[in-house]
């Protein structure tokens, strides 16, 4: 394997998890997002639409390097990285919306 592969392969267990941490932060310790935007309880597009989006894009990018970063890998092991990926992806969703969402 390169270093481009490896690189890849990786990408699921370091960013996800940055990027949540990082959205958190600013979302409900700063309450950057709340404050522009409004809570859950406000009608049309609040900070709760707008978390959604972000784990969304955050799973659409990391599965992305997920399937581009396992081509190089035999079927067998493509298939247990990509099953993983996607597991972890969904433990990431929820622990995402269930970290951020206002009431």
């Amino acid at each position: 394997m390169n270093m481009r592969t490896t690189f890849l392969i990786a990408t699921p267990l370091f960013f996800p998890p940055a990027a949540g941490l990082l959205y958190t932060h600013l979302n409900i310790d700063k309450r950057l997002f709340v404050d522009a935007l409004g809570c859950g309880c406000k009608e049309g597009f609040n900070t709760n639409w707008f978390s959604l989006i972000v784990c969304l894009l955050v799973c659409y990018l990391t599965g992305s390097v997920c399937w581009s970063g396992s081509r190089g890998l035999p079927v067998r092991w493509r298939r247990i990285y990509l099953v993983s990926c996607g597991i972890a992806l969904m433990v990431f969703f929820g622990q995402f919306i269930r970290y951020n969402m206002w009431a």
